[in-house]
């Protein structure tokens, strides 16, 4: 055979060694290897000498073995198929650590080993790290400049548990790092001194692995406490939900990893138990022991607090910043005997489910004070994701920030931290679960929980994309965003999420889950459609928007306003007149709300939140929230248009149109700041206008092209004040002004986006419109979803998922700024704003009236001239039907 880098030879790791030679031109070698005549355990790789390479080598071995036919010669090994959260070396037994080296922000671990089965063999290899927590395998320093890292291979007094050298690292800075080196190594753990004293705790990336928690209060904690780590989840009486038993189907939540936290009283104890997994730890008189190695644990003031981090073959525990680290072998594997009554040949063996619990038990004075679990995510792609990923390029840089990069097919986030996000050109996207799943509500008033749908690390397009309109910019990370929003259209509106009665209809988001949806309501329909919603999505629109005006939930300040708001914004999109006969009605009812919240002197409503918040009072406002006085003043003027269209009477549409004007001027006259360079959230005389505070959705309807508040000098200045006022790398906060946390302050939520996008647009701002495009790309695609909430300090998700106004603003951002699309009574415009980032887009099967259009824009600077069939057109006229082609080019 031709010689290669390694030479792979079948092992059977209870054979003692024997000799295998390879010879060569250059030379013989010989090896002790545990050399398989029957089975095989595993295979072991041999580096070969690289005199041996591309020449005929021969293999024998000192007795007749006929699996050494089996013999190959191999150029690189083999990914091998790993699962769990540690640097597990599957191709031998690391034996001593050499060096440690940074290059290029990572860290290089260079360690010799034995091959599988073999002794007296040692070769090099090197485990790669950015962040302690994920790592990959070198057989070679393939990287530039090196920098040494000291470290140290001593055994620590407050390491306890399995054999192996203990490595500390000191890379610098506050921190040192450990881990124990055999097998492969431990969990990462830091120590800082703090007053004199050292303490340990788990590196920071660790408790990014966590993918879903469990806390047990109150009755739950009742010894003896046993709780399974596997389990499903079943609708409950909205808006709660069930827990029930694992089923061991997909459906189940669980995993092998896990991270645990108990607390007990031990009050008179002196020996408790803990089940950990699939482990069995004992206290007895201040230690702790378990697989035939021990820790002291004292009880500080009669408790104890036990931490750690299990899988099946190893446990990690940390406590009294001792570390206690236990790894064996497998848990022998149970089978269970399956047969028929009638006959004995249709009887088989399967092996058993393994069975993952947290538990403790112990005396009658011990008491048990606090206990959860956390599952965790591999660290670790599957081999089917690594054989997607590595046939994808990363692509061109499209946009950098301080804490992300965003590539053509893969986007590198800080916070996230590893692995990346990434995208195939039909639109699938490989990125892991990066929330924590909650299954009870916060201990808070918001009525928080955290909840995930799909508990995958990859998303595909489940729609039928003929039915939505397309966008194609040739940067897969954009397309697929897109189509992840016109999949949140379509999942949202899918009868297993529809509560009674709305089927066909708006989930405002997927909520908890199959079975139990979000439901229709009032103000997210309209803010939908507002949002291009009735141009991407018209049938459910139009059923959605029939709904909210009788009914839906609502609970915002603007409820007597979006439903007339809506409405007419569908029928422009639409030219559906018979739409506003059937909900005139209901719309009369709204307006008579409306009317009854006017105030005729200052010619607004009385509305003390803004448009954005339903959960805490803004006394700042003086009874008169910015936002809300807007979404009023388009109600009356969209009442007076349609009253006209319908030939209402004249007396009620003059109203209309009279409070619609009178509101406009009141809002330009009292809200505008002169000196802040902003309309103030509160009108004059309020603390809000004193001390100059901005709250976004009240910004974003003031300078929203659309409803015509702001000039362009105005918005120009607004545009200008947004990043140093309310703005970072990941978004627009919505109430900057205000200190606490919660899901409204310090967070962003992208469906009040869409108006900054579309005046961005109008003012040829597309340096603006670059960063709010692309924040928004980074949160969705990270995610594979659209969450109600980005934190604006840290940039990553929570609470609900599946929500459809942040699509739809990120749509809006897209189609009504990139794209420049806006429409009215006289027909529908183009003015793109492309950044420099997109070089072309095309909008395909785009419906206006009763036309449908595929649009292609030309990116680049210059002038742009719209043609509609070849043809230069400055609109897009009301009356056309059929498909037509409209092309921007410069």
């Amino acid at each position: 055979m031709t010689g290669k880098k390694y030479l792979k030879l079948p092992a059977d790791m209870q054979k003692l060694p024997s000799a295998v030679s390879v010879k060569g031109e250059c030379g013989q070698w010989d090896y002790m290897v545990s050399l398989s005549e029957g089975r095989v355990d595993q295979w072991t790789f041999i580096r070969l000498p690289p005199c041996l390479s591309g020449r005929e080598i021969e293999i024998y071995s000192e007795q007749d073995n006929v699996l050494l036919g089996a013999a190959e010669t191999v150029e690189e090994l083999k990914e091998p198929s790993l699962r769990g959260i540690r640097f597990i070396f599957q191709y031998g037994v690391i034996k001593k650590i050499e060096r440690i080296f940074l290059s290029e922000g990572i860290y290089w671990i260079k360690f010799l080993y034995t091959p599988a089965g073999c002794t007296q063999v040692y070769q090099e290899g090197y485990a790669l790290t950015e962040d302690w927590v994920h790592w990959v395998y070198r057989d070679e320093a393939g990287c530039g400049s090196r920098e040494d890292i000291p470290f140290v291979t001593d055994r620590q007094d407050y390491w306890y548990g399995s054999e192996g050298s203990i490595v500390t690292v000191f890379p610098g800075g506050n921190y040192e790092y450990q881990f124990l080196a055999g097998d492969g190594f431990s969990p990462v753990f830091r120590r800082k001194k703090n007053k004199q004293k050292m303490e340990t705790e788990p590196v920071e990336g660790l408790e990014k692995l966590r993918v879903w928690k469990r806390v047990w209060e109150d009755s739950e904690l009742e010894l003896p406490f046993l709780k399974p780590l596997h389990f499903r989840i079943l609708p409950g009486r909205w808006p709660d939900i069930r827990i029930a038993e694992a089923e061991g189907t997909s459906s189940d939540i669980g995993g092998s990893t896990f991270e645990f936290c108990i607390e007990a009283d031990m009050g008179e104890e002196s020996f408790a138990e803990f089940h950990l997994g699939q482990w069995k730890m004992i206290w007895e008189n201040g230690w702790i022991k378990c697989g035939g190695f021990k820790m002291p644990l004292q009880a500080d003031k009669g408790s104890i607090v036990l931490r750690g981090w299990m899988e099946p073959e190893w446990l990690a525990v940390l406590g009294e910043n001792r570390v206690f680290f236990v790894c064996g072998k497998e848990k022998e594997k149970e089978t269970e005997r399956f047969s028929n009554d009638m006959t004995d040949n249709l009887s088989f063996c399967l092996e058993k489910e393994q069975e993952f619990r947290i538990g403790f038990c112990a005396g009658k004075t011990a008491v048990l004070k606090s206990a959860a679990a956390w599952g965790l995510r591999s660290i670790f792609w599957s081999e089917e994701e690594r054989k997607v990923l590595s046939q994808i390029s990363i692509g061109k840089k499209v946009f950098e920030s301080a804490h992300y990069t965003i590539y053509e097919n893969c986007i590198k986030d800080a916070s996230c931290g590893e692995p990346a996000a990434w995208v195939k050109g039909d639109g699938s996207i490989y990125s892991p679960l990066r929330v924590v799943e909650e299954f009870s509500w916060r201990k808070n008033i918001w009525g928080d929980m955290t909840r995930v749908v799909r508990r995958t690390g990859q998303w595909y397009p489940s729609y039928e994309q003929d039915a939505y309109p397309s966008v194609k910019s040739g940067i897969p990370v954009l397309d697929s965003a897109c189509k992840l929003a016109f999949d949140t259209f379509y999942r949202c509106t899918r009868d297993s999420y529809a509560l009674s009665g709305q089927k066909g209809m708006w989930n405002a988001g997927l909520f908890q889950g199959e079975g139990e949806g979000f439901g229709v309501w009032l103000r997210d329909t309209a803010h939908i459609a507002l949002r291009m919603g009735s141009l991407a999505d018209r049938l459910h629109a139009r059923r959605s928007l029939l709904y909210i005006s009788q009914k839906g939930i609502s609970n915002g300040s603007d409820g007597a306003a979006m439903s007339q708001a809506g409405i007419w914004d569908y029928y422009l999109a639409t030219g559906d007149k018979e739409i506003l006969y059937e909900a005139w009605p209901a719309l009369l009812q709204r307006t008579e709300e409306a009317d009854g919240l006017y105030d005729s002197v200052r010619h607004l409503v009385k509305a003390g939140n803004a448009v954005s918040n339903d959960a805490f009072p803004e006394p700042e406002n003086g009874g008169y929230a910015l936002s809300a006085q807007v979404y009023y003043q388009q109600a009356y003027e969209a009442m007076g248009k349609m009253g006209r269209l319908i030939n209402y009477r004249e007396d009620k549409v003059k109203l209309w149109e009279e409070k619609a004007a009178l509101m406009r001027e009141s809002v330009q006259n009292l809200y505008w700041n002169e000196e802040c360079g902003f309309f103030t959230c509160g009108p004059k005389g309020s603390e809000a206008y004193e001390k100059g505070f901005w709250e976004t959705s009240g910004e974003e309807s003031v300078l929203w092209p659309r409803f015509n508040i702001a000039n362009g000098e105005q918005r120009r200045r607004i545009l200008k004040k947004l990043p140093q006022t309310a703005m970072n790398d990941y978004g627009i906060c919505l109430f900057p002004y205000r200190k606490e946390k919660n899901h409204l302050c310090n967070s962003i939520w992208y469906v009040w986006q869409a108006g900054f996008a579309a005046a961005a647009s109008v003012e040829k701002d597309s340096r603006l419109l670059e960063m709010l495009l692309w924040q928004q790309v980074r949160g969705c695609v990270l995610n594979k979803e659209f969450y109600e909430v980005i934190d604006y300090g840290t940039g990553l998700a929570w609470r609900w998922p599946g929500q459809l106004w942040h699509a739809a603003g990120f749509l809006a951002t897209v189609l009504g700024g990139a794209a420049g699309i806006s429409y009215d009574e006289d027909g529908m415009r183009l003015s793109p704003c492309m950044p420099g980032s997109i070089k072309e887009l095309e909008i395909l099967n785009l419906p206006f009236r009763k036309a449908v259009y595929d649009i292609h824009i030309q990116g680049g600077e210059g002038i742009k001239a719209v043609y509609l069939d070849g043809k230069l057109c400055t609109k897009i006229p009301l009356d056309l039907e059929g498909r037509h082609i409209l092309e921007v080019k410069r």
